[in-house]
């Protein structure tokens, strides 16, 4: 359970990096 909550955690963040990314190089 704490390893899938984990990745969850990890795909969120990455997301969040390249929505932050994108907006910023636009």
């Amino acid at each position: 359970m704490a390893a899938i909550i984990s990745l969850l955690v990890v795909v969120a963040l990455s997301l969040l990096i390249t929505r932050i990314a994108t907006v910023a190089l636009t």
